[in-house]
């Protein structure tokens, strides 16, 4: 492994752990963050020059973990204060993949073109808001999409 993929690898760690930290609601939303210290497999591969649309893609990855889990927090606003309304978890996402590109937009690197798979079971205490498997792994892609 060169330095300059382990850098890359520890820079996608770090965009994750920042991405799925716990942090207090400030607006009308729903919250993923993860429990525990997941182990995730990254794989980088850098693109030609020639083939990168965006130019201020750094580089390509793929993250796999056997079980991600992770609590949700619905936050709602109480006489114009955001507030923790419901937590849920840990649900447990078996067999998640995750690819993205990792671009630098002003100085603050973000996640772009991230596409999820997961493996069909998912196991929780307690169901959040009655939701299905599939309308759960959408709210997790599109928190990921717009936090990362």
């Amino acid at each position: 492994m060169t330095e300059m993929t382990r850098l890359d690898i520890q820079l996608v760690q770090r965009i994750m752990e920042n991405c799925l930290a716990k942090r207090p609601c400030t607006s009308r939303t729903t919250q993923f963050y993860v429990v525990g210290d997941p182990e995730y497999n990254i794989a980088v591969t850098h693109p030609q020059s020639t083939s990168t649309p965006n130019k201020n893609t750094l580089f390509t990855f793929r993250l796999s973990a056997d079980v991600l889990k992770l609590n949700l927090t619905t936050c709602i606003e109480r006489k114009g204060t955001f507030l923790s309304h419901r937590a849920y978890g840990p649900m447990g996402f078996s067999r998640v993949v995750i690819e993205a590109d990792v671009v630098n937009t002003r100085g603050r690197f973000r996640l772009l073109n991230s596409q999820f798979g997961f493996g069909e079971s998912l196991s929780y205490p307690v169901n959040p808001d009655k939701r299905d498997f599939h309308s759960l792994v959408q709210m997790f892609a599109e928190y990921v999409d717009e936090n990362c």
